[in-house]
């Protein structure tokens, strides 16, 4: 049970910014990511489905960034680079090399560990 509980903390913790100021019409929320884990893994599926539960559509208002999946530590500087010079709303990460090279990057942006 705790683990669900954490998917849904998790979910809810994604969902609350993007949707804080009250979702937009026509907006297009931006999700970067920066894991080393694959895109098809359990955590990250179950976020994808918290996210369409709270009313957010990859493909309709939400765009996820499918390159942040499945990187190596090293590739994490470089990426995380990019996702901040393409101003997304949130940053997912992953893992304390993760999440030193987002904060490396940003102090505007909000990040997810």
């Amino acid at each position: 049970m705790r683990r669900r509980e954490l998917i849904l903390g998790a979910g809810a913790a994604v969902a609350w910014p993007l949707a804080a100021g009250a979702q937009q019409s026509g907006r297009v929320y931006r999700l970067g990511c920066l894991f080393a884990a694959p895109r098809d893994a359990p955590h990250h599926v179950a976020l994808r489905e918290e996210l369409r539960a709270a009313g957010f559509i990859e493909g309709k208002n939400l765009w996820t960034d499918r390159d942040g999946y499945g990187l190596r530590a090293e590739q994490f500087d470089k990426h995380a680079a990019k996702l901040v010079k393409a101003e997304g709303d949130l940053i997912d990460e992953g893992g304390e090399a993760a999440m030193r090279e987002t904060q490396n990057e940003t102090t505007e942006t909000t990040i997810l560990d």
